[in-house]
């Protein structure tokens, strides 16, 4: 089929900008509607698909397709013979392209688009006649600049007895590619192989499967290589959904892609190890953020006083948020115990659980807002008292204290813990550091005292002495103490502490080779993924010493490289991670890989003002390394304008962020030197 070429006009009304793709149903053009002066995508429909096309009635039925996951279609006609579709114009990249890149998804995201991608096929398949997409594929669903997915190039195929236009190896469903003399597919009465809406549940699967194991499944279903056979680090449920929606006969796949969205829905629940950590649950423990074994099963005190139901009910809200907190997933499990407290807002669990999940989200200010309204409400205060809880409300609060450097308070609720369990060292041990960074070093030593007493470790007690000779400036001694914890201790969490503020001293010191060498010692000794921290300080020392602009900047760039990729590639990266990683690579002028990195970050947070602001910072870089007449800023001021939009929503008590004032510097010289001009 002759393709179209750029600058040609169709129906006097749609002129081609260039090609976007060839898929099994038609080449999709961009293009641009004349009189609206907006972006479309015109798809050419192929002869073969073209013959069977009822183009009167389907145009109708497609025009009035309205999903939020679908685009819009707005125009279908035919010319020379020839089928056209116009519709959205969908920005962003597709998945194929994050895929071809080797971007690995978090099963969150996979679990997020894979519920999109089935909402939007339920929407279709229900239509009266079902509406078949037959080419659901990586190259046809894009992710939009909101971080969500958009089915695209939905071929014309109605019925449950459709004739596929479209089909791409690998992705299509068997029956779409089997012979006649299948011996295992559904036939109809004159023996044709039945082609319905399963066929796109297989195909779905086999996009999900691409998306697990970065790999596009075989065309021939004999030659896919098992989920099992693969080292995945996502769940042995995501997995089973997956080889369920691919299997060869359509009578073992999923019926409808209703029951698929329900299992994708029920995950947490239907995951093995989540039964199994439920009939466990009554022994389970957690080891709190200062080393504290918190008793869960006290922490269902008053039940008795619930109805039985309404007990159980709760019970299972509480126990799916916990869940949750296993698996990482902090926003769905607050989101479950929320659902508990408006059940009964007497019960204390839910409360508790979720004051733990934040502390271990890094959500400090939360945290305290939930420590205030369960020790400041009688009840709740009582029966955290009964399950023997209240003295860790108070350690984790003091802990979040901690962590937004307000000591003073931190010290107040150490001591409130105490009053609750005078017997706890490591309470003490975190009180006597607290006020060392007071600087009341005389009371910290007291306290101290008072954790020997109540049987401290040397390995604790040499921490605590390293961190009073840190706020005495005693650089030297403060090293030696550290070294002394890392070697005495058997508790991980200490050791690691002392190691993480022993590379803290070196740098405070000006001695970033030690600093390295000292992290590469930890990270030697812990590995991923028990020690991923050891990895993001190293990368960033490794960052810091490129800086300097030495000759070997390229080297330590490379090495911060490796440390955050390691990171990003096994799943452990926190969300800084990735913006250094984005940084990192601009200093090594790898623009393009630096740019992916920006717009992934964009896409899965549309609310965070830092990829647009890094992406602004990025492409004025680039177009400061072109000669001057070659120059355009109008990209930077569009990432600018955009940034500045969420930065002004996201600032907090008047807090400003160095890059942002730094990016809007570099706008006003480039408005006052001209190169760009205010609209009016």
């Amino acid at each position: 089929m002759a393709g179209m070429r750029q600058g040609e006009i169709l129906d006097n009304t749609y002129q081609i900008v260039e090609e976007l793709g060839d898929g099994g149903g038609g080449v999709v053009y961009k293009a641009i509607h004349i009189r609206l002066k907006k972006y479309v995508a015109v798809k050419m429909v192929k002869e073969n698909v073209a013959g069977l096309i009822n183009t009167r009635a389907e145009a109708d039925i497609l025009k009035n397709l309205k999903h939020e996951y679908l685009p819009q279609v707005y125009d279908f006609f035919q010319i020379d013979r020839k089928v056209y579709t116009v519709m959205d114009f969908i920005p962003g990249r597709s998945l194929e392209q994050y895929l071809k890149k080797g971007v690995r998804f978090r099963q969150k995201q996979i679990i997020i688009w894979a519920r999109q991608l089935c909402e939007a096929l339920s929407y279709l398949h229900h239509q009266d006649p079902p509406i078949i997409h037959s080419d659901i594929k990586p190259a046809n669903i894009m992710i939009t600049p909101q971080g969500n997915i958009c089915l695209i190039d939905f071929n014309i195929s109605f019925g449950a007895e459709g004739q596929m236009g479209g089909m791409s190896s690998g992705y299509a469903s068997p029956e779409q590619v089997m012979s006649m003399t299948s011996t295992y597919m559904p036939k109809d009465a004159s023996g044709k192989i039945i082609v319905d809406t399963r066929s796109d549940i297989y195909s779905l699967g086999a996009t999900l499967y691409h998306m697990v194991t970065g790999r596009k499944p075989a065309g021939d279903p004999k030659d896919i290589i098992p989920l099992d056979e693969y080292d995945l680090d996502y769940s042995d449920t995501l997995l089973a959904i997956i080889n369920k929606a691919m299997q060869p006969n359509v009578r073992y796949r999923y019926q409808s892609v209703d029951d698929m969205l329900k299992d994708l829905m029920s995950i947490q629940k239907l995951d093995p190890k989540y039964k199994r950590q439920k009939r466990m649950e009554a022994l389970s423990t957690y080891l709190c953020l200062g080393g504290i074994l918190i008793c869960l099963a006290a922490s269902f005190a008053g039940f008795r006083l619930m109805g039985a139901e309404k007990a159980l009910a709760y019970r299972d809200k509480v126990e799916s948020g916990k869940q949750y907190v296993t698996a990482g997933e902090y926003d769905a499990a607050c989101r479950m115990f929320d659902e508990a407290i408006g059940m009964d807002g007497e019960e204390v669990s839910a409360y508790y659980e979720k004051m733990y999940a934040l502390s271990l989200m890094d959500e400090p200010g939360q945290v305290l807002s939930l420590a205030q309204k369960l020790t400041s409400d009688r009840q709740l205060n009582e029966r955290l008292k009964e399950g023997s809880l209240l003295a860790n409300v108070y350690y984790m609060a003091g802990n979040a204290c901690f962590q937004q450097e307000d000591y003073g308070e931190a010290v107040e609720y150490y001591r409130k813990s105490l009053e609750n369990r005078s017997d706890d060292p490591e309470c003490y041990r975190d009180l006597a550091i607290a006020l060392a960074r007071q600087d009341d070093l005389e009371g910290a030593q007291a306290v101290l005292t008072q954790a020997r007493d109540n049987g401290l470790t040397s390995a604790d007690t040499a921490l605590v002495e390293g961190e009073l000779a840190l706020c005495r400036k005693d650089l030297t001694t403060a090293i030696r103490k550290f070294t002394e914890t890392v070697e005495a201790s058997d508790d991980d969490y200490v050791r690691q502490r002392a190691f993480f503020l022993c590379a803290r001293t070196y740098q405070e010191a000006g001695n970033l080779d030690d600093m390295i060498g000292w992290l590469e010692n930890g990270r030697d000794t812990y590995g991923l993924p028990q020690a991923h921290t050891f990895y993001t300080m190293l990368g960033d020392a490794y960052a810091l010493k490129g800086q300097q602009g030495t000759a070997q900047s390229d080297t330590f760039f490379q090495k911060a490289k490796a440390c955050y990729e390691q990171l990003t590639d096994s799943g452990l990266a926190s969300l800084q991670v990735w913006y250094n990683l984005a940084m990192v690579r601009q200093s090594l002028g790898e623009y393009e890989e630096a740019r992916d990195v920006l717009e992934q970050l964009m896409a899965e947070y549309p609310e965070d003002y830092r990829a647009p602001m890094r992406m602004a910072i990025l492409e004025c870089e680039v177009e400061n390394g072109k000669d001057a007449a070659l120059r355009d800023y109008g990209d930077v001021a569009e990432y600018y304008e955009k940034a500045a939009k969420l930065y002004e929503q996201d600032r907090v008590d008047g807090k400003t962020d160095p890059q942002m004032q730094q990016l809007e510097g570099i706008m006003r010289q480039l408005y006052d030197g001209k190169w760009l001009v205010k609209e009016e």
